[in-house]
């Protein structure tokens, strides 16, 4: 038998490789439990490995969410003909891959392993900040035992822009009603039955394609009713349960048991097995193929535990454990193969339901009660909207994993009530109410300017809420005055904001209360001009105000009684334009007081007579913009040293209720009506006699709201019963 080789020089030889082997091996495994450490680039001595890894080169943005945005690029090699592994960098435009963050929440967090050359590979970045632009690269690279030896180029830059914490609104759904079901089928917001009032069931199924903004009529509902649930399982939608009359009995009309299943690609309807409980104001939601349906109320107004589930397959229902606290109008939806129940007739209470076991958990319960109520699950998240009467409805977001509720941006809309609540391509949307045909999505990055952060920004709230105020720059600080609340009335608040501080301070009062009147200042004295009460009609009160001793005075009363007015400031002179007059009339009259006299004298008339207009002062000229009198796209311009008016380039959208401020030579006009919550902004310059759209204003649905110029901004201020919403636009 041959002896082995021993000879002392590869003794050693074989030791030494042996012995560096173990080391490497050593230091590999105890790196094991490390964290990966951003790849770089690493010089090989010799040039001994076959090659570097590709280069991505089609990193592309393929979804953004309000926290999150989700990358997809095409997949290289690792330099050895296998699958790479990518690191993700991100930072604000531009991006340097040497200084930008490494990616360490999400499925792009550090590594990304990869699964095919030349296949398309998605991943989500997490814990990012809504509304904001980012950059992100991606850089291949093969290692061994977690320890880099070499990288790729780092790719093409992709940038997106993360989703607001925001609700718009969108195309209006055809037939308005509420008390109807909504449901996500294939990307498309199916909104199904519901109620009309004055005893009208509609049986109307529509479609909305969130691509192209419209809607298309579908099949009828073969059983008109209200209260009904929803759920989607295999691109069939079911629709369950419900009420077809009174609260009375099923024979008579009240909750059924119905279950109808409707099939998008042959546009018919089927029924199908019937739920054994007749119930309607229950919860329906969908977790893996099977549709469960929640509490409610039946015919003789029990208040219900009942959970069902309803089997598509066989057609068959099952009896389930019964949901611990009984309620109606609960919120219903899945997440992550778990079921929630949120809310309900006064309750607070959070409840999870595992099919898998059988069993339900109480979970942290909501911040306050929400009795009528309705959710969607969305990126492993609950979301829950309040779908009560009031103007302001609370959005709020539950996390599962943490157990705990954060607050979102509310939704707005004064006549939206009973409406229906889906997710659909990671967007919320609200659907139906009484008169209209509202549909409002939450998380839309459509409103944010592409390639930037939004330049408007939420300033501290004023401390009362009111609309049809007016407001005014003096000195370098924003005075709110007057207004009207549905719920008190006319208004005599005055309320003074601090731009440098961020805060409000509360001023004397308006000797007398009104809404809808107009103000200037001159040499520090704020003016307050007309204006109307509920009781008397328009007015031609003038009152000034002195901040050094905070005191209201009584000045000349303006000739011309009148509300809707606009009213601004020109060398030392107030000019009072258009408006609304006694017994109706729109205006076109001009007239100006000079404070030195305390004096009023009649002007040229503005050539189109109107109220709701937009009117403030650039570069000595006036000027009169939009407003309700059947052309509301009008600019007039007039020069106080002629008392002559022009008339200027039309705006390019018409706009019936108008804010307007001058500021650094432009003029700025703001979209103050009510019905959207995209605010339109223009910006006219009067050197070239030309108009360009600015980034809207996402306004909570404000409406009536005040506009002014401070130091270099913009200023949007009141439009709400309920909240005192001031937002600044920085050009």
């Amino acid at each position: 038998m041959p002896r082995p080789h021993t000879r002392g020089g590869h003794s050693r030889r074989i030791t030494e490789l042996l012995f560096a082997t173990v080391l490497l091996v050593v230091a590999a495994c105890s790196r094991r439990d490390t964290p990966l450490a951003p790849p770089s680039r690493l010089t090989v001595p010799g040039g001994g490995l076959p090659g570097s890894p590709g280069t991505v080169t089609d990193l592309a943005v393929a979804a953004v969410r309000p926290n999150s945005v989700t990358l997809s690029f095409t997949e290289v090699d690792d330099g050895l003909g296998e699958p790479a592994q990518y690191a993700v960098r991100f930072a604000a435009p531009p991006i340097d891959w040497g200084t930008a963050r490494d990616v360490t929440e999400g499925t792009c967090a550090t590594p990304v392993s990869g699964k095919g050359v030349g296949t398309r590979l998605t991943c989500t970045v997490l814990g990012l900040a809504p509304a904001t632009t980012y950059a992100f690269q991606v850089e291949a690279y093969r290692s061994t035992l977690d320890m880099v030896v070499v990288t790729g180029d780092p790719s093409n830059v992709a940038e997106g822009t993360t989703a607001c914490d925001c609700w718009t609104t969108r195309a209006r759904m055809p037939n308005p009603r509420y008390a109807l079901a909504a449901a996500d089928v294939n990307g498309t917001l199916y909104a199904v039955g519901g109620y009309q009032g004055f005893g009208r069931f509609p049986a109307a199924v529509e479609a909305y394609d969130p691509a192209s903004d419209t809607w298309t009529t579908r099949a009828s509902l073969p059983t008109p009713r209200k209260d009904l649930g929803a759920a989607t399982v295999g691109g069939i939608l079911y629709a369950v349960g419900g009420n077809t009359g009174c609260k009375c009995s099923v024979t008579s009309g009240g909750p059924v048991g119905t279950v109808e299943a409707y099939d998008p690609a042959t546009d018919t309807w089927t029924t199908k097995a019937p739920m054994p409980t007749a119930r309607d104001y229950l919860g329906v939601a969908a977790v893996d193929g099977i549709i469960y349906a929640v509490g409610g109320s039946d015919a003789a107004g029990n208040v219900l535990t009942t959970l069902e589930a309803y089997d598509p397959a066989t057609d068959t229902w099952t009896t389930k454990a019964p949901m611990p606290t009984a309620r109606f109008n609960p919120a219903v939806a899945a997440v992550n193969g778990v079921l929630y129940a949120v809310g309900g007739y006064n309750s607070a209470t959070v409840e999870a339901y595992d099919p898998l076991t059988d069993t339900w958990t109480t979970k942290a319960p909501m911040p306050t009660a929400l009795w009528s109520v309705a959710a969607a699950g969305m990126d492993g998240v609950l979301y829950a909207v309040d779908k009560s009467d009031l103007d302001v409805k609370a959005l709020r977001a539950y996390d599962p994993a943490r157990d705990t509720w954060t607050e979102k941006a509310p939704m707005t809309r004064t006549t939206m009530r009973s409406f229906g609540v889906a997710a659909v391509d990671g967007r919320l949307y609200a659907v139906g109410d009484e008169g209209w045909g509202w549909l409002k999505v939450y998380g839309d990055p459509s409103n944010i300017a592409q390639g930037t952060t939004s330049p408007w920004t939420d300033k501290a709230f004023m401390p009362t809420a009111r609309s049809a105020l007016a407001v005014a720059d003096v000195d370098g600080t924003l005075y709110a005055v007057g207004g009207f609340s549905r719920l008190v009335g006319d208004l005599a608040a005055v309320e003074a904001y601090d731009p440098a501080s961020d805060t409000w301070t509360t001023r004397a009062s308006l000797p007398a209360a009104r809404s809808d009147l107009g103000a200037a200042a001159v040499g520090g004295i704020l003016y307050a001009v007309g204006g109307e009460t509920g009781a008397s009609g328009p007015l031609g009160t003038v009152e000034a105000y002195d901040p050094a001793t905070d005191t209201w005075t009584t000045k000349a009363p303006m000739p011309t009684a009148r509300y809707h007015l606009g009213v601004a400031a020109i060398d030392g002179i107030i000019y009072a334009v258009g408006g609304f007059g006694a017994g109706g009339t729109t205006l076109t009259t001009l007239e100006a007081y000079d404070p030195a006299t305390d004096t009023w004298t009649t002007k040229a008339p503005m050539p189109t007579g109107r109220y709701y207009l937009g009117v403030a002062a650039v570069n000595g000229v006036l000027y009169a913009v939009g407003g309700a009198n059947g052309n509301n796209t009008i600019l007039e311009a007039y020069d106080p040293v002629t008392d002559t008016w022009t008339t200027k380039a039309p705006m390019p959208i018409a706009l019936t209720f108008v804010g307007a401020a001058g500021m650094d030579g432009v003029l700025y006009v703001e979209d103050t009506g009510g019905g959207d919550d995209l605010k339109k902004l223009r910006a006219y310059d009067p050197a070239t006699d030309t108009w360009t759209a600015k980034a809207p204003m996402l306004s909570n649905n404000m409406s009536f709201f005040g506009v002014a110029a401070v130091a270099g901004r913009l200023y949007a201020v009141g439009g709400s019963d309920f909240w005192g919403y001031l937002k600044a636009y920085q050009p």
